[in-house]
């Protein structure tokens, strides 16, 4: 199933323009990435401003799982978006550098969750 079918043409212009601005933002190397979260997981605030950079994308790649259950992928993104920045700072909570990813994956995935839970419960 193509995921675009799932979307409102709202969503669809939305998400075309947010990818855009995506592009934007500086690639990095699996080493690159790795070295920025063990400073993050040190506290470093420019370090976690890059590392929600970094996860943007995979914002959006969560959203996708999401389509189609009732919420604008708009706002789940933007809850997503909120769930990184919130996850940065709370680095403190994993154990190794090797759990950041599933901490953070987590993170956006409860958002959303909980976001669509909401929703559906105010409609």
């Amino acid at each position: 199933m193509d995921f675009v079918e799932n979307l409102s043409n709202e969503d669809v212009n939305f998400l075309g323009m947010y990818l855009d601005e995506l592009k934007e933002l500086p690639l990095t190397t699996d080493g690159e990435k790795r070295a920025i979260t063990m400073s993050a997981l040190a506290g470093d605030v420019m370090a976690q401003t890059r590392l929600i950079e970094i996860y943007l994308p995979q914002v959006v790649e969560i959203s996708k799982l999401y389509a189609g259950q009732g919420a604008l992928v708009e706002d789940l993104i933007g809850e997503g978006n909120v769930a990184v920045a919130s996850a940065v700072t709370m680095l403190e909570c994993v154990e190794s550098i090797d759990e950041v990813e599933g901490f953070i994956g987590k993170m956006i995935m409860d958002s959303m969750e909980a976001f669509i839970s909401e929703d559906s419960d105010n409609k």
